[in-house]
This record gives structure tokens, sequence and C-alpha cells, in this order.
């Protein structure tokens, strides 16, 4: 894999492509579903995570197995293949359908799911200059240019122009395309190698592209028509490159995030002090969650929590949702306008950027404890490097 390729990945994964294991849910019952397989306990089989046990879970049959094994034998060579799916490390799982992420084209800088807390000497070793560290993209609203700078010498690199008004820009999760929202009714298709826009699909007249999110296996992208007179969520087939079809919701959808398991779409609506809950499967709404203008979410690597800025208030606030009740569980005081957020790796620590606040706050999520410093200027844009 190319340099360029690797450090705009971990771009993407700034923004919200991640890559997660998937179905948590599916594994609720037993203690840890992160890495379940099935063995043998006294001649049953069980469901195990290597320290903890359980007979039951969704769609686990233990009839479908049989156990001439001994007791505690290790995994059972049946359980790579059986009707209850079960996730190895490294692999992602839709459903009930498990499929091996190939995972050769991964930067160095993304970790494959799940990860492990960072310990507190790791956070105290010193980072040295790095020319292969990933770059950041920017956009000029007003210029119609995307910028591509470096980030270890922080210099530009290039500016790619792009169709007028663009807003938001997501990445494939092969880092060899952005895709780049243009309100001006096209969605910008750059390849990253060559730094060029190689295809540009113009969207109906009546639909101003906004936010964009992109599946973690690079089929589809939506994004959001910020308009209110034809308020929609779109789905384009990236095969394709042309939208295939329309969800219409409310007024002035801004952004759009697709939950770790691929299975939602978290829509905010700034003006309209909601999130509305896409169900991808089904094209339709799931649920509307009553959010004090929302203005950007960011999900745990399990996809149990939702963190969203509520820039309502002052100083503002950040919302942590829980995934499965679609309650609001904990409330964080942070600054001023709290726009942008990202979960580190290990799910302790939250970033937020307070841009009418200028100032950038940490949640540990573990403690509660909230950390909010001031800086110059009003941060805009979050990229999560290292």
């Amino acid at each position: 894999m190319s340099t360029w390729s690797k450090v705009l990945y971990t771009v993407a994964l700034a923004g919200m492509l991640m890559l997660f294991s998937d179905c948590f849910s599916c594994y609720e019952n037993h203690p840890d579903p992160d890495r379940s397989w099935v063995t043998c306990v006294n001649g049953l089989p069980m469901l195990t995570d290597g320290k903890n046990t359980s007979s039951t879970g969704p769609n686990f049959d233990p009839s479908k197995y049989q156990c001439p094994m001994p007791t505690g034998s290790p995994i059972w060579p049946g359980s790579g293949k059986p009707v209850y799916p079960i996730h190895q490390p490294g692999s992602r799982s839709l459903g009930a359908k498990a499929s091996t992420l190939s995972p050769p084209y991964l930067a160095h800088t993304i970790l494959d799911l799940p990860l492990l807390p960072l310990s507190w000497s790791m956070s105290a070793v010193p980072l040295t200059c790095d020319a292969s560290s990933p770059d950041v993209l920017q956009v000029h609203h007003d210029n119609a240019l995307v910028t591509r700078f470096s980030t270890c010498p922080f210099a530009i690199k290039t500016t790619i122009p792009v169709m007028t008004r663009p807003l938001q820009i997501a990445i494939t999760p092969d880092g060899q395309t952005a895709l780049v929202t243009s309100f001006d009714n096209a969605v910008n298709f750059i390849d990253l190698t060559t730094n060029k826009v190689t295809f540009t699909l113009v969207t109906d007249f009546n639909i101003n592209p906004h936010g964009i999110a992109i599946n973690s296996d690079g089929t589809r992208a939506y994004i959001t028509s910020f308009n209110n007179d034809n308020s929609v969520v779109a789905t384009i087939d990236l095969s394709a490159r042309k939208v295939i079809s329309t969800l219409f919701v409310n007024a002035y959808p801004q952004s759009v995030y697709i939950t770790p398991d691929d299975t939602q779409l978290y829509v905010t609506f700034p003006f309209g002090n909601t999130v509305y809950v896409v169900d991808i499967l089904t094209n339709s709404i799931a649920n509307v969650l009553s959010i004090p203008s929302p203005r950007d979410i960011a999900f745990n690597s399990k996809g149990t929590k939702a963190y969203i800025t509520s820039a309502s208030g002052s100083p503002g606030t950040v919302q942590e949702l829980n995934m499965t009740t679609f309650q609001v569980e904990t409330v964080y005081t942070v600054g001023l306008g709290p726009t942008d957020i990202a979960v580190l790796y290990g799910d302790v620590d939250v970033v937020v950027n307070n841009y009418e606040g200028s100032a950038v706050s940490t949640i540990n999520t573990v403690t509660g404890a909230v950390t909010t410093t001031a800086v110059s200027g009003s941060p805009i844009g979050l990229s999560v490097v290292r």
C-alpha cells in the first residue's frame, strides 16, 4: 500500500470510517461478546471468551455441535462456520453473515478493533516526526478548494479544485478516494493517488449535499440534503456512482454518521433540536431523539455509546447516549459551542472542539472528569492521528 493511501485512511478514521467489529447485540447473553467461540465443558458445547462461559446466546443452538473432545478443549473445530456467527479478531460480521477483512491496507496508525486502552507509560512516550504520518484534507468552502496538508512536517502539499461551496469529506476504506460534498448539487470523487477529481456526481437541482458518510466495506455513501424544500438522506452506490434511493426527513438535515455495525445512520438536525436514527436495511426512520442543537456525533468502538455535541446553552454539553435504550445517560459540561468530537483509543477519553468558546475539552468517560483548556482562535476540525 502506498504511503498516501496509508495516511489518508487515518484521516478517514478521524471522521467516521473506523474499522469496527459488528453485531455486538447478537451476543448480549455472553460475558465478552467481542471474542467468543464454541468449546466443550463437561462434554457440552458452550460459548466462551477464554475466561467465562455461557450455555445460551441468540442464534446459538448447542445441538448443532458435538463434543467428543476433552473438557476444556481449545476452540472447537466446527465453530469456524456454525449457525452461530463467531467473531474472530480481524473479522467483521454483518448480521449472521461473517466475512474476513483483508488487513494489508491498514495503515500502521490504524489499530484493528477491539482496541485496548492505552497505558500511562505509552501516553508518555514522546512522538517523533515521521514523514509517513497522516495527511489532513481541509475544505475551503468559499474558494471551492480542498487543501492537502502533511502533518509532520506541517506543510501544504497541494490544492484540489472542486465544485462550488464544498462542505464535508469522507474517505473510502481502501484509502484511495475522497468524496467531497458540494452544496451546489454535486459530490466530488478525488483520486488520492493523483490528487485530482476523477468524477463529479451531479445531483438533482433540489438536492444540496452537505453531510457524508461511507460504510465500512466502501459500497455505499450517504449524503444529506441541507434545505427545507427537498430534505432527504440519499444513498449513493459507489460502484455505479449514482444515487439509488432517498429518504425524506425534516428540514435541514446537516451531518450523517454510520454506527460501527453498519446498520444505522444518525442524522443531526441542529435547527430542529433532533437526531434521527435511520435503519439502513429498510431505509426508514427507526427513532427520533430530542437533542438540543446537535452538531457532531462520535461512537465508542463497541457501538454501545454515542457522544453528541450539543451547542445549546452556555456553556455547551456533550450528551452520552445509550444506543440500546436510546436514552441520554450522562451529560458532560464542556465549553461554549462544542462542535467536533472524537473518541480516542480505548473508549476512555473523548476530545471536543468548542468553536465559540475557543477551547478544547477532554472528557474521561470512566471518572466523568472534564478538562477544558483555552486555545487561540476558534478550533474547528478534528483528526485522530495517533
